[in-house]
């Protein structure tokens, strides 16, 4: 066995200062002190705080993303987050436009079958709606898929409000829950034509185009359509503004009860002003690009208290 010595042991019930003995890869006993036997291997955690295995819940690996492919291969990207601690990845295999979804869970466990470091399982985004994938949901639900993601943003990917609706409702009656990406890609679409045109053309602009209103509208705009599917289960995916907070504390105190809600790390350690670093090229903002953007400091102080008090389910990176 593995006995890992004088660590503070991080237990959903907090810190515990114990040793912990491994079986493999399962924990077997934790106790105050444990004592090796005979070809027992000893770590020592002193100073350490020792942590279970992290599960990632939302992966964009080996993806296409309309303009080019992520960075990460499984193998790569499961490599780097091991080294992290992170020991299990949930990515989103993507059906796009003309892609069945038994299809596209096949291609991706094909990109990730014998490559990965770490465990991994998947939930599965849809781009268009029709009554094929109408029939596939049941299908994925048999194949172990229980969360599907659709957008609002993104001409390629997102689903009109009455397409939302009917996902909600087809997904509740197989017990399914439904993540998705919400900003206005309406308005998106609108904003980043005026800012350009404003003669803003470096990293500082996408954070302009991108403004807190577009996310609270569609977090709303998703809160109702799920209200109105009869409280179907909802996952409000990458939370990156108080104002998108402050709808999701308007829904629950109208009585909707299924809302989980995930944000990520770069929401809660960094904000806008990344956008301004010059760097030698003049765009070293450029490296801070993602959608939704960072925010100001006042929405990721507000993400943080939402976080210790319990409002948020999940920390995601988004990869």
């Amino acid at each position: 066995m593995i006995i890992i010595k004088n660590g503070a042991l991080v237990t959903p019930q907090g810190l515990r200062r114990a040793d912990l003995a491994m079986d493999g890869d399962k924990i077997v006993r934790i106790a105050a002190a444990i004592e090796p036997a005979e070809g027992d291997t000893v770590q020592d955690a002193t100073d350490c705080w020792v942590f279970p295995g992290f599960i990632d819940g939302h992966t964009h690996m080996q993806c296409w993303t309309g303009m080019d492919w992520t960075a990460d291969s499984f193998e790569t990207g499961t490599r780097a987050a091991a080294c992290g601690g992170t020991t299990t990845i949930v990515d989103y295999a993507t059906a796009d436009r003309g892609v069945t979804m038994p299809d596209a869970l096949a291609e991706w466990h094909r990109r990730a079958d014998g490559t990965c470091t770490a465990n991994y399982a998947f939930h599965m985004a849809l781009a268009e709606w029709n009554e094929r994938n109408r029939a596939d949901l049941s299908a994925m639900r048999e194949a172990g898929v229980s969360s599907f993601k659709t957008y609002f943003a993104y001409d390629h990917l997102r689903l009109d409000d009455a397409e939302t609706l009917e996902v909600h409702e087809e997904l509740k009656r197989l017990g399914g829950i439904l993540c998705v990406h919400c900003e206005n890609g309406t308005l998106v679409n609108e904003l980043q034509k005026r800012v350009f045109e404003q003669g803003i053309h470096g990293p500082e602009g996408h954070a302009l185009s991108r403004p807190d209103v577009c996310e609270a509208e569609a977090v709303s705009r998703l809160l109702y359509l799920a209200h109105l599917a009869g409280d179907a289960p909802v996952n409000v995916v990458h939370l990156s503004t108080k104002l998108g907070l402050e709808a999701i504390r308007a829904a629950k105190a109208r009585g909707q009860k299924n809302i989980y809600v995930e944000t990520c790390p770069q929401y809660l350690m960094l904000d806008d002003t990344c956008y301004l670093e010059q760097g030698e090229d003049g765009f070293a903002g450029a490296k801070y690009v993602m959608s939704p953007p960072l925010r100001h400091a006042g929405d990721r102080a507000a993400l943080r208290e939402a976080l210790v008090a319990g409002e948020i389910d999940t920390i995601a990176t988004d990869h």
